[in-house]
């Protein structure tokens, strides 16, 4: 079984397999079920939800899609919907501070991770360098973003460590949690 990471794995279902846009959920927040599915398990469901024989035959339109980046996204959007009713999501924000509590009751990390995914970038932990002129809480709340994406990462890859479905086997992010500890400080000069 090949190993990946699971940033690397979720970059790949997105870009590369173009997985959300098989399932017809993209940002203008439809519902996983709105629209017509293309994609070998969206058929499936949608037949067994109408209560329809499968058969196994017959052509099909639309893209195919490793059933890997499958079971990527359907994790993804679980956490996704957990997110958008506010329930709690265990591994998230493990230790930040208290005082960060107003920046987190507005956090959408798991819309951060997609969103990240998407482009192939990780957030900016440190914004426009270690120049003077950004303030505090431009920082604090920069370093906030980046912890929750890893923190939903860190979550993502624990959810598909206990698939037996998946053909990969999904490790925990290589970079660091918190990248800034063991850094000098900026020394305003």
């Amino acid at each position: 079984m090949r190993r990946m990471d699971v940033w690397a794995a979720l970059v790949w279902a997105l870009r590369d397999q173009r997985v959300d846009l098989v399932w017809a959920v993209n940002d203008d927040d439809r519902a996983d079920t709105a629209g017509p599915r293309h994609s070998v398990t969206g058929v499936v469901l949608d037949m067994a939800a109408l209560g329809g024989r499968i058969d196994g035959g017959g052509p099909r339109g639309g893209h195919d899609v490793d059933l890997d980046a499958e079971i990527i996204w359907l994790a993804t959007l679980a956490m996704l919907r957990e997110e958008r009713t506010h329930m709690a999501i265990d591994g998230l924000f493990d230790d930040v501070p208290m005082r960060m509590q107003r920046y987190l009751r507005k956090a959408t990390p798991v819309m951060d991770m997609i969103a990240s995914a998407r482009l192939g970038e990780l957030p900016d932990w440190m914004p426009d360098g270690w120049r003077t002129g950004v303030s505090r809480r431009q920082l604090e709340e920069s370093r906030l973003k980046y912890l929750g994406v890893w923190d939903a990462l860190a979550v993502l890859a624990k959810r598909l460590q206990g698939s037996t479905r998946l053909g990969k086997v999904v490790e925990m992010p290589s970079f660091p949690r918190l990248p800034w500890h063991g850094r000098k400080k900026a020394v305003d000069s």
